[in-house]
């Protein structure tokens, strides 16, 4: 995993496939007195959560509390995790040495691993695996309620991103709305406006599918988008831009991080939509002025708007990513959304565009 392995790749393989099986034993035992098993259905899979612990219970759940619940089907991702502090059952001792308290570290696997994909985030206490061959995953939260607030937000995004394109699905780091004709994606990198547009969408009663991920279905001939996580992050600074959205967000933990957020299904559940056809992608840009303006751009230029933050952000497979996106960008018109300072008429814009369309 680190320059301090075990010796031998076989040798190390077969370590990171026992402590995978070790971390589910325990998860399993913590399971038996604090746990829950809760099935959802995303873009038509079932996922099945199994949690140890009430607070990362509500930490995992919220964001996607509006997928419909399961059947009982067997199950397309399972996801084991538990709570360390409040289930009481510790994460087993790994066959390696961790790094040093603080010491900044990217964590990797030995050659002859590649079943697997390690999640580590050493200051919040969490380390997890993937394995891709079984879609499975389990994590060990040393104390959940310790968690900041973008884990609520976004919960497990890095395991979702792994699973997805086992079953022909691609994360994307972009905001996505709409209306009854379809959606456009909104790419860029931060600061160019993706958020303030998804977000004023909303506020104005468009359909909304994310303003941070989305999962991207490019295998039809008209691309899908699915909704993965119900919430909006409202900057601090921009909170008057929101006054609807504002009344209705919360501060998951009391934390520096320079956002709010807001659980759309459980205030707009009627504008939260589960998946939309595809008709454009939107590259917002702030220039100022009076209006907004969409001028053409071509796949290259859309291509470089969206690739940059969704690959920066999610690790491993960066090569079939950025084939799927470039594939995108020549199925659908793209264009720069060159936004005035007239903020409030966003909406209108990207409505026109799409009933025009």
């Amino acid at each position: 995993m680190t320059d301090q392995m075990m010796p031998g790749e076989n040798e190390s393989a077969r370590y990171v496939t026992a402590y995978f099986e070790e971390m589910v034993d325990a998860c399993k035992r913590a399971l038996l007195t604090h746990g829950r098993t809760v099935e959802r259905i995303l873009a038509g899979h079932t996922l099945r959560y199994r949690i140890a612990g009430e607070a990362l219970a509500r930490i995992l759940q919220q964001a996607v509390e509006h997928l419909p619940l399961g059947e009982g089907d067997e199950s397309s991702f399972t996801i084991f995790a538990w709570d360390e502090y409040e289930s009481e059952v510790a994460q087993p001792q790994a066959p390696w040495r961790w790094p040093a308290e603080g010491q900044a570290v990217e964590l990797t696997l030995p050659q002859g691993a590649e079943d697997f994909s390690p999640l580590y985030d050493a200051a919040r206490g969490v380390f997890g695996l993937y394995q891709h061959s079984m879609r499975t995953a389990v994590v060990c939260f040393k104390q959940a309620s310790l968690l900041p607030t973008p884990w609520y937000g976004a919960p497990l995004f890095r395991m979702f991103h792994w699973w997805s394109q086992s079953v022909g699905l691609v994360l994307l780091h972009a905001g996505c709305v709409g209306n009854d004709r379809g959606a456009v994606l909104i790419a860029g990198k931060g600061g160019s406006g993706k958020s303030t547009t998804s977000l004023l969408s909303l506020q104005a009663g468009l359909r909304y599918v994310s303003d941070d991920y989305c999962l991207l279905d490019n295998n039809a001939e008209v691309p899908r988008v699915h909704c993965l996580y119900n919430t909006g992050k409202l900057h601090r600074d921009h909170i008057t831009r929101f006054p609807a959205l504002a009344e209705k967000a919360v501060e998951a933990v009391m934390d520096d991080y320079e956002k709010k957020l807001i659980f759309v299904h459980r205030h707009f559940p009627q504008q939260l939509a589960l998946s939309m056809p595809l008709r454009a992608i939107f590259l917002p840009s702030i220039v100022g002025g009076k209006g907004h303006r969409l001028v053409p751009v071509s796949p290259g230029v859309a291509l470089r708007g969206l690739a940059p933050s969704t690959l920066f952000q999610l690790s491993g497979h960066g090569r079939h990513h950025l084939q799927v996106m470039a594939d995108l960008m020549r199925k659908l018109p793209a264009y720069r959304l060159e936004l005035g300072t007239d903020f409030a008429s966003i909406p209108a814009t990207i409505e026109s565009y799409l009933n025009q369309s």
